[in-house]
C-alpha cells in the first residue's frame, strides 16, 4: 500500500458495503467521509477537500456516472475509482471514456482494493515507442463463446475498456460464470481477454477438446466441424506477431478462415487437417502460420485475385503435409542436429506431400506445385525428392517457401524463436540469393521494416528483366 494518506470519500447506497470500505480506509490511516448517493456526494465534494473517491455505479437520484462527470469537470485533480457489478459492463466502458482513473469489480476483498488504490495513486509511467506497442499485445482477445467450453476458467478473464486498459472480471480456477457471460453477450460484448502468457494453455485445451470430439459418437458432425474450425482459428491467433500491421493481419485471417470453412465441407481435406493435428500439434500450428503470412504478403503486394490468395492459403496450410509421415519426435528436433538418415527422411517430405495430394480428387494444381516446390527457392531441395536445387518452381511456391523460412525463425518450433527483425536479418545475410526480392520487401513492409537499398535494387532489377 502507498504511504500516501489523505481524505477519501466512499459513495454507495448500500450501507453495509460503505461500512466495510470505511473500515478498510480507517485501518490504512485515511480520513474517511461517506455519502449514500451521487447527489449527496456532489454536495460534499464541492464543499470539502477530497483526494480520492471510491463510488458505486448504480445509485438513486444521481448515479455514479453522473457523479463522475461532475467530479472530472469541476475537480479533475481528484482520483476516482468506480466499483462495478458484472451487469454494468457498458457503464464501465462509458466511465472509462469519461475519465475514471480505475475500477474494481464486485465482489472484491481488502487485498484487491489495496492493489487498485495503489495502482490509482501511483500509476505506471506511460511508455512510448516499441515498448508501448509491445504492451498492447500483452492480452489476446477471444470470442466470449469460447469460455463456455470448460467447467472452470483456465485463466484470469478481463474485459477490454480500451487498447491500454482492461478490467479483471473473473479469476483462474473459478467456475465459468455462464450467467455473467450471457449478460455480457446481451449487452453486445463480443470478446473477452486473457493474458498472452496464458494463451498456450488455452491452445492445448482446444487441441485436446477437438481430439476428444473426434472419437465420440455423442456429438453431431456439425459440432465436430465447428470445434475443429475453432481450433484452427485459435492456432492462427497463436501465430500473431505483435509487430505486424494489425489491419493487414485481420484481413488475411479472414481469407484463411474463409478457406478453412470451405475445406471442412470436404472429407478428404478435413482428414488431412485432422491427421496433421493428431500427428503433431506443432505441425498444424506451423502450417497455419505459413498460410496466414503467405496471404499477408499477397495483400501487401496488392494482389486482388481471390483465387490466388486462396491457393496461397491452401498451399500454406498443406505445404508440409508430407511431414505427417515423419516420426513426431523428428519434427521437434532442430535440423542442425539431424543425422544423415534423418536428413534424408526430412528431404523427402515435399515429394511425399505431393504423392499424398495426388491421391485427392480435384486438388488444385497450384496447391500441388506449392507442396512439391516450396523449398526450391530456399535451396533446400533434393534431387531424390523429385525437383532440382537450381530452382524453377512455381511463383506461389517461391512465396510460400520464403514465408515458411520466416515462420521457422519466428514461430514456436524445434529451434529457438527470434524476433521478425532478427529473422529478416538472417534471411538478408544468408539467403538473399534464394528468395524473390519483391516477396521479401513486401514481407518486411508488412512488419514496417524498410528493406535495405541492396534489396530494393534487386527488386527493381528483377522488374526490369
Amino acid at each position: 500500500m502507498s504511504k500516501f494518506v489523505g481524505k477519501v470519500l466512499v459513495v454507495d447506497d448500500d450501507e453495509a458495503l460503505r461500512e466495510i470500505e470505511k473500515m478498510f480506509f480507517d485501518f490504512q490511516g485515511w480520513e474517511v467521509a461517506e455519502a449514500h448517493n451521487g447527489l449527496a456526494a456532489q454536495t460534499y465534494v464541492d464543499t470539502h477537500p477530497v483526494d480520492l473517491i471510491v463510488s458505486d455505479v448504480r445509485m438513486p437520484i444521481v448515479d455514479g456516472l453522473e457523479f463522475l462527470e461532475h467530479v472530472k469537470k469541476n475537480h479533475p485533480h481528484i482520483k476516482f475509482i468506480l466499483t462495478t457489478g458484472f451487469s454494468e459492463v457498458l457503464e464501465t466502458i462509458d466511465a472509462h471514456k469519461k475519465g475514471a482513473d480505475n475500477f474494481i469489480a464486485k465482489p472484491f476483498n481488502s487485498k484487491q482494493l489495496a492493489e487498485v488504490v495503489e495502482a490509482t495513486l501511483n500509476p505506471p509511467k506511460e511508455e512510448s515507442g516499441p515498448a508501448a506497442t509491445a504492451e498492447k499485445s500483452e492480452f489476446i482477445d477471444l470470442p466470449i463463446s469460447d469460455f463456455f467450453s470448460s467447467s472452470n476458467l483456465l485463466s484470469d478473464i478481463y474485459i477490454k475498456l480500451s487498447e491500454k486498459k482492461r478490467l479483471l472480471i473473473a479469476k483462474k480456477g473459478e467456475p465459468v460464470p455462464k450467467e455473467r457471460m450471457g449478460t455480457y453477450q446481451e449487452k453486445g460484448v463480443k470478446f473477452l481477454s486473457i493474458k498472452r502468457e496464458d494463451f498456450p494453455g488455452y491452445v492445448q485445451f482446444n487441441l485436446k477438446l477437438a481430439s476428444a470430439l473426434k472419437t465420440t459418437n455423442k456429438v453431431s458432425a456439425n459440432a465436430k466441424k465447428h470445434q475443429l474450425s475453432h481450433t484452427v482459428e485459435v492456432l492462427i491467433t497463436d501465430s500473431f506477431l505483435g509487430e505486424v500491421d494489425k489491419d493487414l493481419l485481420l484481413s488475411s485471417k479472414e481469407v484463411v478462415l474463409g478457406l478453412i470453412d470451405n475445406l471442412l465441407d470436404n472429407e478428404d481435406y478435413t482428414s488431412l487437417i485432422e491427421q496433421m493435428k493428431e500427428h503433431s500439434p506443432l505441425l498444424l500450428s506451423h502450417s497455419m502460420g505459413v498460410s496466414l503470412y503467405s496471404v499477408v504478403v499477397a495483400e501487401k503486394l496488392g494482389w486482388t485475385s481471390l483465387r490466388n490468395k486462396g491457393m496461397l492459403a491452401m498451399g500454406g496450410l498443406y505445404h508440409d503435409i508430407g511431414k505427417k509421415e515423419l516420426p513426431p519426435e523428428l519434427l521437434e528436433k532442430p535440423r542442425s542436429r539431424f543425422n544423415r538418415e534423418e536428413l534424408q527422411m526430412w528431404e523427402m517430405h515435399p515429394a511425399r506431400g505431393r504423392a499424398i495430394l495426388d491421391d485427392i480428387k480435384g486438388i488444385p494444381s497450384e496447391v500441388v506445385q506449392i507442396v512439391a516446390h516450396h523449398h526450391n527457392a530456399n535451396n533446400e531441395g533434393s534431387l531424390e525428392a523429385g525437383y532440382s536445387k537450381s530452382g524453377g518452381g512455381h511463383p506461389l511456391a517461391d512465396l510460400v517457401g520464403l514465408v515458411d523460412r520466416f515462420c521457422n525463425y519466428c514461430l514456436k518450433g524445434a529451434g529457438e524463436t527470434i524476433s521478425p527483425e532478427q529473422a529478416f536479418q538472417k534471411i538478408l545475410d544468408y539467403h538473399m540469393d534464394e528468395v524473390k526480392p519483391e516477396y521479401l520487401v513486401a514481407l518486411m513492409a508488412a512488419f514496417d521494416y524498410e528493406a535495405p537499398k541492396e534489396l530494393q535494387d534487386r527488386k527493381q532489377n528483377a522488374k526490369a528483366i
